[in-house]
């Protein structure tokens, strides 16, 4: 029998769909699609093979058709699962492709000094304690899938410097939390099982593993006598700023120098555009500022000036670098995400991750004006910006721009009012998905957690027709359904703002009511706000999965957030005009998430 019939048989036993062997597996669904289309072979007692033998396994127990599966491939009494399903897909009939039969590995502890000198080593000893694949790295880092089997065999290097390492670091300390530490590896890193939930730890303490190899990459000799480099003099136009006349000919760009120049330059930049009389296409490209974004002055002037720009129909398409530090991340992601909302931004992201020694930041406005700052990371008290009206400059810059976005990928799914169901199916498709907590923060109480009776008597108090009452009814039943279906997969932590005790017996605590009714607005009365808060902790109580946590410092106004740990965020706006949207990149959502978790406590 051949590989793709026992492929196929398989799926069978296992009662499972190509993309759910394929998620088990860590493998990439058209593969698996290939692999049954007799398209494509996978090597014999290659990984793919293992790593397939694996997923099934894994699928059958989830799904209890542990005895299908260990009467198709005839395993053993004592034999392990997964370990009888790589034989029979391995075995000569299959006809797959011959390789060699790999070695037995070694423990970590028991390798040779030589062995274990490199991070090449490590890391792939990383990703076979953890038995995740190329792939699934890849997507977390971001970068191609080859460059990671690259960096496991040697072929290129990960140095000590490199900021790929810090990513990966932050990946492995992520599966720690999730799944625990491998016996093997707690040994290596001498870390006791019970620090696996510390993530900063266990990533601090992998990155110290890795430069106990001292392989640092060589920098080039790129900076070598730099220190002892002669300072070109700057001409008087230049220390000015102005636009220049020399020798005839017309130098039609401003130099600014400093943040504070920077500041300059950006406000030049934006006055153009709100001079303009007809809307325009702006294209912007950042890479790792954040000593720009954290500014004070920059974060209230530059939010401020990018509303009015959205105002007066300006659109804009911004390209984000995402392979930098979490807490950057973070800090783009705060600045943008209230412009995301206006359905006037799109957002893409670069996938192939710049890795230059610079800090750059690019602007142009279609027919406008142009700007662009740039300086060595970590020398920002020199950096340069430049700032031109010249409408070929900008044409130019937006050209640069587009071959950019040739290298790039959108960064968000948008919805509106007409894909409210599209919505909350993601959503509960997510929730309930099998892996990591999700956690809700909303401005105000969902009617997910209250008893159906006590639902009932608010919509019959509150709603304006029969019409509406059953409307609610309809959205809350959903919503309850989903909500307790979810529980049983995966923990729920709700959070909501700490309401005063003046806001309660006045009866200022809204209720979240779906988009359809507009800005009509539901509250409590007293007595039901309590009633709803004793059924949430019945709830609490009666499953150990569910918590809710009320906090004086709520950080959000006018969105909801639902995140899903490392799988999904979902920000949804809850003013007109109505609108939200989801995080495509794996790496965002997983730090959004981190740092929804610091308002739990």
């Amino acid at each position: 029998m051949l590989f793709h019939e026992k492929l196929s048989l398989l799926k069978e036993a296992i009662a499972a769909t190509s993309s759910a062997l394929a998620r088990s597996s860590g493998l990439d669904a058209s593969c698996v699609c290939r692999y049954l289309g007799a398209k494509h072979k996978p090597p014999r007692y290659g990984k793919t093979v293992a790593y397939l033998a694996s997923g099934a396994a894994k699928l059958a127990e989830n799904g209890d058709r542990v005895g299908e599966l260990r009467k198709l491939v005839g395993a053993h009494r004592e034999e392990v699962l997964h370990d009888a399903v790589a034989r029979w897909l391995n075995a000569d009939d299959s006809s797959l492709r011959e390789k060699k039969r790999p070695e037995p590995q070694a423990s970590l502890r028991g390798r040779k000094k030589k062995q274990r000198a490199g991070t090449a080593q490590k890391f792939s000893l990383l990703m076979e304690a953890f038995k995740t694949s190329n792939a699934a790295v890849a997507r977390y880092v971001n970068v191609d899938s080859s460059s990671i089997s690259r960096y496991r065999s040697g072929r290129r290097g990960m140095g000590t410097d490199d900021p790929i390492l810090r990513d990966v670091c932050r990946y492995f300390a992520f599966l720690c939390r999730s799944h625990g530490i491998p016996k093997e590896l707690s040994e290596e890193l001498r870390v006791p099982a019970d620090e696996a939930a510390d993530e900063e730890y266990i990533t601090a303490k992998l990155f110290e593993w890795f430069r106990e190899s001292g392989s640092a990459a060589p920098t080039r000799l790129l900076l070598q006598g730099i220190d002892s480099a002669e300072p070109r003099g700057l001409s008087p136009n230049e220390k000015n700023g102005k636009d220049a006349q020399a020798e005839g000919v017309k130098f039609t760009e401003e130099i600014f120098r400093g943040a504070d120049g920077v500041y300059s330059a950006f406000l030049k930049f934006t006055e153009t555009i709100l001079a303009a009389k007809e809307p325009a296409d702006i294209r912007v490209c950042a890479s790792d500022f954040s000593w720009f974004a954290r500014s004070p002055r920059f974060r209230g002037g530059w939010t401020a000036l990018m509303r009015e720009i959205l105002s007066r129909g300006h659109r804009i398409k911004v390209i984000h670098d995402l392979n930098l530090d979490a807490d950057e991340m973070f800090c783009a992601a705060s600045s943008w995400i209230p412009l995301y909302i206006s359905g006037q931004v799109e957002p893409y992201y670069l996938t192939r991750p710049n890795r230059s020694l610079f800090s750059e930041y690019i602007g142009a406005a279609e027919g406008l004006c142009s700007m662009r700052f740039s300086c060595f990371k970590g020398k920002e008290e020199e950096v340069t910006a430049f700032f031109s009206k010249s409408p070929d400059k900008a044409a130019f810059v937006s050209e640069q721009f587009g071959n950019l976005l040739a290298c790039a990928k959108p960064l968000v799914k948008t919805y509106g009012i007409d894909d409210l169901k599209e919505l909350h199916r993601d959503i509960e498709d997510k929730r309930s998905a099998p892996g990591g907590d999700v956690v809700k923060f909303m401005h105000r109480l969902s009617p997910e957690s209250m008893p159906e009776h006590l639902a009932r008597r608010i919509f019959d108090r509150a709603a304006a027709s029969e019409d509406e009452r059953d409307e609610l009814m309809k959205y809350y039943r959903a919503r309850r359904k989903a909500f307790m279906s979810s529980l049983s997969e995966v923990s729920v932590i709700e959070v909501y703002p700490e309401y005063s005790a003046a806001d309660i017996e006045a009866g200022r605590v809204g209720i979240h009511t779906p988009w359809t009714l507009g800005d009509r607005e539901l509250r409590y009365t007293p007595e039901e706000f309590r009633e709803h808060m004793r059924a949430v902790g019945l709830l609490a109580q009666e499953r150990s999965n569910y918590r809710c946590v009320t906090n004086a410092d709520f950080p959000f106004r006018n969105i909801d957030i639902v995140s899903k740990e490392g799988g999904a965020t979902y920000v949804i706006k809850n003013e007109a005009p109505l609108v939200a949207f989801s995080f495509l990149h794996s790496y965002m959502n997983y730090v959004i998430d981190r740092y929804l978790r610091r308002y739990l406590s």
